[in-house]
């Protein structure tokens, strides 16, 4: 989903502390490593568990005033997990089921009618060589 307004780079690292605990940096380490796993394997339940951000989304999500509406539909409608794209505005709802998909971008288009909305695959293949 994106909304009408932008959420500009240099705002968006403002908000983010510039020290964190060594606490979150080690269980946010342990994210990264799950992530990385959950993208190769395809598994969706593994990708959304380390999608708990502490150290960027949890203070970024404020210059979205639609992240938590747009978080608890998404959820609420079957997405597996949501993250804000860059330094947003943008949203990303997560499900590998396109019911799911077209669902919640009718109940996203009927609850923002401001925002675009689209469905996106993910591209298996990688960067490719073409020889001419």
């Amino acid at each position: 989903m994106i909304p009408p307004y932008e959420v500009h780079t240099s705002e968006a690292r403002k908000v983010v502390p510039q020290e964190i605990p060594l606490s979150t940096a080690v269980w946010q380490m342990g994210r990264i490593a799950g992530m990385t796993r959950g993208l190769e394997t395809g598994d969706l339940d593994l990708i959304a568990a380390a999608n708990d951000d502490r150290i960027q989304e949890p203070y970024r999500r404020r210059l979205i005033p639609d992240y938590n509406a747009v978080r608890d539909t998404c959820l609420n409608g079957g997405a597996k997990t949501i993250w804000i794209s860059g330094s947003g505005s943008t949203l990303m709802a997560v499900t590998d089921d396109t019911i799911v998909a077209k669902f919640l971008q009718v109940k996203l288009r009927e609850q923002f009618p401001k925002c675009d909305t689209h469905i996106l695959t993910c591209d298996t293949e990688g960067a490719q060589i073409e020889y001419l």
